[in-house]
């Protein structure tokens, strides 16, 4: 495994996550604006769930970027 290669792979993981957090920020705001507006959203709320989801899995794959990264400074790969 190449470091820089790994380092590369961690900063388009932290843009991606970013950016999915963004979005996850502007759709609780929207969920809010539709619960407010008295439009059911249940569906909209399972949508939200479903991407939350994403998000962990994505925040699970940058820790193990960064544990290889981590194995690699300590000569273990």
């Amino acid at each position: 495994m190449n470091r820089d290669d790994e380092l590369r792979t961690l900063l388009q993981a932290n843009r991606i996550i970013h950016g999915a957090e963004a979005a996850l920020m502007e759709q609780i705001a929207d969920l809010d604006k539709q619960r407010m507006g008295g439009h059911d959203t249940a569906l909209a709320e399972r949508g939200l769930q479903a991407f939350a989801n994403c998000l962990s899995t994505m925040r699970e794959r940058r820790e193990l970027i960064v544990r290889t990264i981590q194995q690699i400074d300590r000569g273990l790969i």
